[in-house]
């Protein structure tokens, strides 16, 4: 090896002692003032350009944080899940590969409708809600949104076998919403709660109570009869339906001094309620 000039070669030398590696861009000459030559007969001769560390790193302190910044947001897009309760709503949302991005609840009522929305379009460009109950609990939400030109899907509950697995909470709950959303799983157009149709809906629903109604009366009636007094059993037992209620529409409002008396007026009672 060639120590001619008496200085001892750069390779034998630390490099954080010859120089300060702090500097942005630094001259490789002071590594070999002599000009000395390596093993194979390299020399750094070219100033070497250093790049700082930081530079390859997060630009700012809400991206190494995990926020999101504006221009993320307005280029991402997400997808919501909500879990539906008479009092409130959870509300969930997701980025593009499935990332949980917040939860929050928000009150049921309208300005909480537009607290929820304001809330899920602060994360991006909102793509689709998945709502649970939108037929019940749910249905006030719906129309919010679609009044809002949201797109909105319908959610099946959870099977009781998931729930069991990974617990059950109304931030699960809105979660699994959103999950299956974004999956695809959940593609059900929620029904119009206005129109012919819900009119109809709403006379189909007097409709079934009236016959229910019909029904338990005619329970009552029978039930009076045969526990009735001999005499008044006798005349109204083998009477059909129709013929007993028009029978007993034509009993006088008698006061109720005895069996036979308190029987009939309770029978009027019946057919005329």
């Amino acid at each position: 090896m060639h120590r001619s000039s008496g200085l001892t070669p750069a390779w034998d030398r630390p490099s954080c002692l010859c120089v300060d590696q702090s500097a942005a861009v630094f001259d490789a000459s002071l590594l070999n003032p002599a000009g000395v030559r390596g093993p194979i007969g390299a020399c750094c001769v070219e100033p070497i350009t250093v790049l700082p560390v930081a530079r390859f790193g997060p630009s700012s302190i809400h991206e190494r944080s995990g926020q999101m910044s504006e221009t993320q947001r307005q280029h991402s897009r997400v997808t919501g899940g909500v879990d539906t309760h008479k009092d409130t709503h959870t509300a969930a949302v997701l980025d593009e590969t499935g990332r949980l991005l917040g939860t929050e609840t928000f009150p049921a009522v309208g300005q909480g409708y537009a607290k929820l929305l304001a809330w899920l379009t602060g994360f991006g460009a909102l793509g689709c809600i998945g709502v649970e109950g939108t037929g019940s609990y749910g249905s006030g939400l719906v129309s919010h949104l679609r009044a809002a030109s949201v797109s909105v899907v319908e959610v099946n509950r959870p099977n009781r076998q998931a729930r069991r697995r990974h617990g059950k909470s109304d931030e699960a709950d809105a979660v699994a919403a959103a999950r299956a959303t974004l999956a695809g799983d959940a593609m059900g157009a929620p029904k119009a709660q206005n129109g012919p149709v819900e009119a109809i809906r709403i006379l189909r629903v007097e409709r079934r109570l009236a016959i229910h109604a019909r029904r338990q009366a005619a329970n009552q009636l029978h039930a009076l009869i045969s526990t009735a007094p001999e005499e008044l059993r006798a005349e109204l037992r083998e009477l059909t339906l129709k013929r007993l209620v028009l029978r007993a529409s034509r009993f006088r409002r008698v006061q109720a001094t005895d069996a036979h008396s308190a029987t009939m007026r309770r029978l009027k009672m019946s057919v005329t309620r």
